[in-house]
């Protein structure tokens, strides 16, 4: 029997954060029932920033911060200067390049959207509206001490979604215990110790506003961050335990403070330094230490291993470490690449402008280079925009922006699928040594070349010079982009194993599997039955696989498989709530609801601030016919993720039902303004035939074929 439309339609999804201490949603929707939209018209729109109070000049004083604060706190200033965040405007050419040709495509106002995280001190005085003098010094400001110190509250809609106090604080005065705790209170308002401060500008969408023709979701850090164990979600896996941190936590770590900062205790202060994956600016400074600092943090951020080697014949050797191979025999090893420290995706930021890829490397037994990865096309670790043709946008040209074209990249703990192809030598000396590594640049070569010519032309030669009589150094937009060996991993064909494959690495295997085709999905038993074989596995680990076969059974359908392999997962590690994500999604898939909405309804308690449950749950409320149930799960998410589409439907079709009349078509309206491109698809489609990355990249699981070496 078919199912109503309206049910129908609500499977598809919800999603948003404002208050991280969600519980589960209320057995009774609110008295009377009202949509959660979001923000409507700002003053400085397309942006969301607002100011708490009128300010004569507001960007001048922004501007002007550092040099006040400088005189207590010389460490965190001195650390400031060598971050992102003290680049982040004009003076900075890659984000010139692409600012200035999206003011030059949707005119200035448009601009204001990039103007509340980049160009604060512009924005909030009205200069975004009009032409920059390079010459101007809010546009080199970047993110002041004020940016972060004076915001008094946040919400979760990305484009600066916050809400900037300027009165200077107070200043203490030596001895005075009182004046000390009151400049405190100033400047460390409670949104500074929270990751929603960063998530204000760390997410980003586009909209009429920005000259798009409809929604689209842009950068989101934020959104990753809230969906990971590191916020306390610990739906997607049995991993292990891992302390909750917000984004200060990693990319401000306590430095020494040789300066005499008054703020440093005995472990100095939180680095200032704000380093992330920004390499190549680093690098255009000149700035080695920023540069480790950087290159430490890339170092955490990721792993990668070959666990597998499969045959022509489909027999699989695991490990493939010690696997015999024979001259000429065709083999495909396989592995996963694992995003292991990132709070957010891997790479992360704009990741339509990032460049990492994968390296293979095969040698025989005297050293020699007998074969490697294509390096016309290597894994990439990337996302794909395209325009209205369907061409990947290389150049952070934003405003050709129409739909995604893929993303290949990692969420936070996640693995991904690595194959590739190896003829073996006919004529070689065994053993073969196979080593494969994760390499890391900061920005991806079509926007490295056009971020050296602006930086060449006579506007990038003028903001050059501003900088220089400023007193500060210019960033050499021309030199290379440092690339960093972010993970590597060897393995030995034909001889004794290096022993470097671990019954995790199995585990891990299965995973990536996990993401790869519906087809594909039983080669993901492989690696967790591996992982139970092994001896002296512990038991969080044999949890782990049998809860990665329960989320195999699941994607086919075998629901009394997926329970029995649940069951042997409680008797290893009881009560973990990755148990009620699997059980909620797979009842979902079979249209048992009442299960569904049962397990459900546990993860939601148990990961409050994981925009994703609460979309499924809405969804399964509303196909249950419990449209007030529907309601209070989508407004749950909609906190989290005020713009989600499958959120802002969900909400819309249950007060249609609930109240029908204005407020029910205004959250219908909302829906209609929010909801995907019709032409996504085709664009997607598009975007395969014309380009090989594309074409590859969308297929989870794709083979590479290694090349004997270039001479």
């Amino acid at each position: 029997m078919r199912a109503p439309l309206a049910a129908l339609l609500l499977l598809a999804g919800c999603h948003r954060p404002r208050d991280e201490r969600q519980a589960a949603p209320p057995a009774e929707p609110p008295a009377a029932p009202v949509a959660v939209l979001p923000a409507g018209a700002l003053p400085f729109a397309p942006a969301q920033v607002e100011l708490a109070a009128p300010r004569p000049r507001p960007g001048q004083e922004l501007a002007a911060a550092v040099e006040g604060c400088e005189t207590c706190h010389a460490d965190a200033a001195a650390q400031w200067r060598s971050s992102p965040h003290a680049t982040a405007s004009f003076d900075n050419p890659i984000y010139r390049v692409s600012v200035e040709g999206f003011r030059e495509a949707r005119g200035e106002r448009a601009s204001r959207m990039c103007g509340a995280c980049h160009d604060a001190a512009l924005l909030l005085d009205g200069a975004m509206d009009q032409p920059i003098a390079p010459s101007d010094p809010r546009a080199r400001a970047g993110v002041t001490c004020l940016s972060c110190h004076g915001v008094e509250a946040t919400t979760p809609d990305g484009n600066g979604s916050y809400r900037l106090r300027l009165e200077p604080p107070p200043v203490p005065v030596p001895g005075d215990a009182a004046s000390l705790r009151a400049h405190r209170a100033a400047v460390a308002p409670a949104p500074l110790a929270e990751a929603a401060l960063c998530g204000s500008c760390h997410r980003s969408f586009l909209d009429a506003d920005t000259g798009h023709p409809h929604h689209l979701v842009g950068m989101d850090d934020f959104g990753a961050h809230q969906r990971s164990v590191y916020a306390g979600s610990r739906l997607d896996r049995v991993d292990a335990p891992l302390p909750e941190q917000g984004c200060r936590d990693c990319h401000m770590p306590r430095e020494v403070a040789p300066l005499g900062d008054a703020a440093a205790d005995a472990e100095g202060i939180r680095s200032h330094r704000f380093a992330g994956g920004h390499t190549w600016l680093a690098a255009m400074r000149g700035d080695e230490a920023q540069l480790a600092a950087t290159r430490a943090m890339l170092r955490r951020a990721a792993a990668v291993e070959l666990v597998a080697l499969r045959r022509g014949s489909g027999e699989v050797t695991l490990p493939a470490d010690g696997a015999a191979v024979s001259p000429g025999e065709v083999v495909v090893l396989e592995g996963y690449m694992r995003n292991l420290g990132a709070g957010h995706r891997f790479p992360g930021g704009t990741r339509d402008a990032q460049e990492t890829w994968v390296e293979v490397e095969v040698r025989d037994g005297e050293g020699e280079l007998v074969a490697e990865t294509d390096p016309a096309t290597p894994h990439r670790l990337a996302a794909a925009v395209v325009d209205d043709d369907g061409a990947p946008v290389l150049r952070r040209e934003v405003h050709r922006f129409m739909a995604p074209g893929y993303d290949a990249t990692l969420a936070p703990r996640d693995r991904g699928l690595l194959r590739y192809e190896l003829v073996v030598p006919e004529k070689l000396a065994l053993p073969l040594e196979v080593r494969i590594r994760i390499v890391h640049q900061s920005r991806e070569p079509a926007l490295v070349a056009a971020t050296c010519a602006e930086a060449r032309s006579p506007r990038g030669l003028a903001y050059r010079d501003a900088v220089i009589a400023a007193g500060r150094r210019p960033l050499d937009a021309c030199v290379a982009p440092p690339r960093t060996v972010v993970a590597e991993h060897r393995v030995r064909l034909g001889g004794a194993p290096l022993g470097t494959t671990t019954p995790l690495a199995f585990v891990n295997f299965g995973a990536a599997w996990g993401h790869g085709l519906v087809e594909e999905t039983d080669r993901a038993r492989l690696g967790f039955e591996a992982a139970l074989a092994a001896k002296d596995a512990p038991a969080a680990l044999r949890a782990s696989a049998h809860h990665g076969l329960a989320g195999v059974a699941a994607q086919q359908g075998r629901i009394d498989e997926m329970e029995l392999e649940l069951s042997l997962a409680e008797a290893l590690v009881p009560g973990h709530p990755a148990y009620a994500w699997v059980r909620g999604r797979a009842y979902a898939s079979v249209w048992r609801l009442d299960q569904a909405i049962r397990w459900l309804r546990a993860a939601a308690a148990a990961a409050p601030r994981d925009d994703r449950v609460w979309a499924l749950l809405a969804t399964q409320e509303g196909s249950a016919g419990r449209p007030d149930g529907a309601l209070a799960a989508a407004r749950q998410g909609l906190r989290l993720l005020p713009r989600g589409e499958d959120l802002l439907r969900a909400q819309a079709l249950a007060l249609r039902v609930l109240d029908p009349g204005p407020r029910a078509e205004s959250a219908f309206a909302a829906y209609l303004a929010h909801r995907a491109p019709d032409a996504a698809p085709e664009l997607r489609s598009r975007c395969s035939n014309r380009s090989a990355d594309c074409a590859r990249e969308r297929r989870p699981g794709h083979l590479h074929r290694l090349v004997a070496p270039r001479p």
